[in-house]
């Protein structure tokens, strides 16, 4: 049984009667046993969607078919799939054999496909039959992922003979399936990569018990007897999984969208009955049709709002709005009850989680004064192992069971989290991370390029911008390096999530002591430079 560990005060779940299953696959068969014929997941998209029951057995369908591909416990399986059923079945199936799925964004160039997979160790692929152009391009695949180990979903066959087929699998599955050497709840389950402040992406390792306690952490915040709810996420992210289990232990159902999208955002939420979702933010700066209240909604997540602005979601779409603060490496860590104990706590991610311990502590560790700022600090249980192959790393962001997050917090008076900025080098762009140090690496890579800083930039619709401060090399002006030919170079290395969107041209940038960019000037918006011209490259907005 599940038994997070949490000694200090915060959020604490209600009863959960018979207890917890240990790992991902016994919640799903408690799930089938319990819930049956209830619709488990939607993919409205689509058109699809399974019962608890039928999702069982199209897992154990599946299971069977890929165990007798080779897939076995330890075995690294790469998933590279948009919103589509597929990808439930497949990471549900990789769990049932004590796999370990490695998500992957699907807006990945090949060269990025290339570096998560060798990585990663990836030994198996799914992958979309739409993204089999992008994985052809790829010169050195990693040695023996090919032919019946690369798994295509999709109905156009095409060029896809020499591959296995997702629907030949199942296909040949039976419908109930046992393996001989089931995970532990401590085993891993995922590799999950998220960027990082030293270039490219770092694969947390995340057990079957990571998942488990944010559905546990997140049960302590929200209604009791929730039955419907929208994933609108990108199922490779870290929010459709953790609904998705949290569906299985309490016996909702997760209706899951194509893409997010703040046009659909409401006619979603009336046609499917949802009652729980993270709050579309685009949403609040439209006009009203019809009744925004004619919903059945009974809890909005959101992160990085103020008190204000909780306030008038409230108001005017008629639910709460509840702060959850986390990370791929501490999952669910602060949080506001659905009970609120005084208005301060609003505007703040509120009281550490379920199975959490928080400190905010300066740079020697010490813990700093309520009211002042310094790096939220996090201890627990079932929160990720590291990252993948990455001992150098893991050694600096733990000290004495403690994760140090990167980010700045201050503590109210009251004892509320508060968030402050990040320290770490990340962009977040839409629910994209963005890692400065991977663009500036891309960008620097073209002639002409003396040095260059990557920086966030405020922005209404996606929280952040990316924007590029490009200095030149002696003697050159933008005409010899226009924006667009940055553009191009980007897009053929990275995703185009992470392409600048705008470029400064200057005469000079900060430096440090050790010679490094001085962000900070340029984040406050005093950077001590002369900017020769500021490009939109969806808008020229300036030019001097």
């Amino acid at each position: 049984m599940l038994d997070p560990r949490n000694t200090e005060p915060g959020l604490h779940p209600v009863s959960h009667g018979n207890g917890l299953p240990g790992t991902i696959p016994e919640a799903l068969d408690r799930a089938a046993d319990i819930y049956g014929d209830r619709l488990a997941v939607n993919f409205f998209g689509e058109g699809k969607s399974l019962t608890f029951a039928s999702l069982r057995r199209d897992v154990d369908r599946l299971a069977c078919s890929l165990a007798r591909l080779g897939i076995a416990r330890g075995s690294h399986v790469a998933i590279l799939l948009p919103n589509r059923l597929e990808f439930v079945v497949i990471w549900l199936a990789v769990a049932r054999l004590g796999a370990v799925a490695v998500p992957m964004n699907v807006a990945f160039t090949a060269r990025e496909i290339n570096y998560v997979l060798n990585d990663s160790d990836a030994a198996f692929l799914f992958i979309d039959q739409g993204l089999l152009t992008r994985w052809r391009e790829i010169e050195s695949p990693p040695v023996g992922l090919d032919g019946r180990r690369v798994v295509v979903v999709g109905d156009d066959e095409t060029g896809a003979e020499r591959y296995s087929r997702y629907d030949e699998l199942m296909a040949d599955g039976r419908d109930s399936f046992v393996t001989s050497d089931p995970a532990g709840s401590g085993d891993l389950i995922n590799i999950q990569y998220t960027s990082g402040t030293t270039g490219f992406p770092k694969g947390a390792m995340l057990d079957h018990r990571y998942w488990l306690t944010i559905a546990v952490a997140n049960n302590a915040v929200f209604p009791p007897g929730i039955r419907s709810i929208l994933s609108d996420h990108p199922v490779f992210y870290l929010d459709p999984p953790w609904k998705l289990v949290y569906g299985l232990i309490y016996g909702a159902t997760v209706h899951f969208s194509p893409r997010m999208s703040s046009s659909h955002f409401m006619e979603w939420l009336r046609h499917y009955g949802i009652e729980l979702c993270y709050f579309a933010d685009p949403v609040i700066n439209k006009a009203s049709v019809g009744s925004d209240r004619d919903n059945s909604v009974r809890l909005f997540l959101g992160y990085h709002y103020t008190a204000n602005m909780v306030r008038q979601i409230e108001e005017r779409f008629g639910a709460p709005v509840r702060e959850m603060y986390g990370s791929t490496e501490t999952g669910t860590t602060l949080a506001v009850p659905l009970n609120l104990p005084d208005e301060e706590i609003l505007g703040t991610c509120g009281l550490p989680a379920y199975g959490r311990v928080c400190k905010i502590v300066d740079e020697e560790g010490g813990i700093v004064p309520a009211g002042e700022t310094g790096e939220l600090w996090v201890a627990g249980g079932a929160m990720f192992k590291g990252y993948y192959k990455r001992p150098d790393i893991n050694n600096r962001v733990f000290r004495d069971g403690w994760y140090r997050t990167g980010d700045l917090f201050m503590q109210t008076p009251r004892g509320y989290f508060k968030f402050i900025g990040r320290i770490k080098d990340i962009i977040r762009r839409s629910g994209e991370s963005v890692s400065a140090a991977e663009v500036e690496a891309v960008i620097r890579e073209l002639p002409g390029i003396l040095e260059v800083a990557v920086t966030a930039v405020p922005d209404t619709y996606r929280d952040e911008e990316v924007k590029a401060w490009i200095l030149l090399e002696n003697n050159l002006n933008p005409e010899a390096l226009p924006v667009n030919d940055i553009v191009s170079h980007c897009s053929k290395w990275l995703a185009d999530f992470k392409i600048p969107r705008y470029f400064a041209y200057v005469d000079n940038l900060p430096l440090t002591a050790s010679g490094k960019v001085a962000k900070k000037p340029l984040l406050d918006g005093q950077p001590l430079v002369g900017i020769i011209a500021l490009v939109d490259r969806e808008e020229t907005i300036a030019s001097c």
